[in-house]
């Protein structure tokens, strides 16, 4: 053998895609959005050049902006633009919905899925061939034996593939599909112990309650809601055109969101500034619906986990509470009254799960390593 491999965490979520790999003895984190589309690197550069524009993709690749090409099971040539690439290159008015294939049960053991392994990976390692031995999920809708091993049958493979033009080769072993937010509770649970744990993992468009004892799920206490941050951010699109009577681009909207939690300087949104809206009532208006999204939330943890129809208790025999995923940024204060001092918000929430397989996945990595050398 002469490649190197690495222990690697692929969280291929509904809005966003998680690359954590093992590399000079820390973890190196790739974020990326999961969009995929069809088009080639050669065409686009050819694009470029024959509208007058410098002869290189220097302004469109980056780090979560991607060409890639593969040969699939079918033993197919596939081409796609991959991140935020294929955001900027979909035609006007594409929902991002049909950029993530979100909704679709079999996105997980797709070419998409390959694509985003491929892209996020081959960010993070400079290898011109490498080994990964994968740790990746399933959502708890989705999550059984059968979809696991679709999974791992569609993603390994040796793989000669081109990221942005360029020409590499990666060995790919997934060792284990396990269930969504079971992630957080490897890298943040207590190892060994049987106390029970509970995950709330909020994304871009859906809310996993997760439920443990040990690392083993409760079953009937796992559940997945259809709420996470893009709600709110629809509902503040209709919500911004009927009050303002001008339009508000999805890629606004999450620019709003995005400075609600940081520096709420809504006036750099070119909607908000066209629309010359007041600066305070947009304030206003994003507050508003994320505490409508985030009491929905809470109702359905509620539901799920309440211990005592008599009293406004939940989890009462539940002693943490992990808070992660993006949703964490905005939600907390809705989840704070139900848990109290339990809730435990992760230190970027958002990488929480992928840490988690990372850490397995090294995990079989160094066994393995240790059984070539017994």
């Amino acid at each position: 053998m002469h490649y190197n491999e690495y222990g690697y965490g692929h969280d291929y979520g509904n809005s966003k895609t998680c690359g954590i790999a093992h590399i000079a003895g820390e973890q190196r984190v790739m974020v990326m959005p999961s969009a995929i589309l069809r088009g080639s690197h050669e065409t686009l550069q050819a694009r470029l050049s024959g509208s007058g524009s410098a002869n290189s993709l220097v302004g469109l690749i980056g780090p979560a902006s991607h060409t890639v090409s593969f040969i699939n099971q079918a033993q197919e040539r596939v081409e796609y633009y991959v991140g935020d690439l294929a955001i900027n290159q979909a035609p006007s008015g594409t929902p991002i919905s049909a950029l993530t294939s979100r909704g679709i049960v079999e996105r997980y053991w797709s070419d998409s899925s390959v694509a985003l392994l491929l892209a996020t990976s081959g960010s993070l390692i400079r290898d011109p061939e490498y080994g990964l031995h994968v740790v990746t999920n399933l959502p708890i809708a989705t999550f059984n034996d059968a979809n696991a091993k679709r999974v791992k049958m569609a993603l390994d493979g040796d793989y000669i593939f081109s990221l942005d033009g360029i020409e590499r080769r990666a060995h790919i072993n997934v060792r284990k599909t396990i269930m969504e937010a079971a992630g957080a509770n490897i890298a943040y649970g207590v190892p060994g112990a049987q106390e029970k744990v509970a995950i709330v993992d909020i994304g871009g468009r859906t809310t996993d309650a997760y439920l443990v004892k040990g690392q083993l799920p409760i079953n009937d206490q796992c559940e997945s809601a259809d709420l996470g941050v893009e709600t709110a951010g629809d509902r503040i699109i209709q919500a911004f055109e009927q009050r303002f009577d001008y339009p508000l681009t999805m890629a606004d909207a999450r620019e709003l969101l995005r400075l609600s939690v940081s520096g709420q300087q809504y006036l750099r949104v070119p909607s908000v500034a066209n629309a010359g809206a007041d600066v305070v009532e947009v304030g206003d208006l994003i507050e508003r619906e994320l505490r409508a999204v985030g009491e929905e939330i809470a109702k359905f943890l509620k539901r799920l986990w309440s211990s005592s129809l008599k009293r406004d208790v939940v989890l009462s025999d539940v002693s943490k509470v992990l808070l992660i995923g993006g949703g964490a940024y905005y939600f907390s204060t809705d989840l704070q009254p139900l848990f109290k001092n339990r809730l435990m918000v992760i230190e970027r929430p958002e990488y929480a799960n992928a840490r988690g397989y990372a850490k397995l996945a090294q995990h079989f990595l160094q066994r393995e390593i240790k059984a070539r050398f017994a």
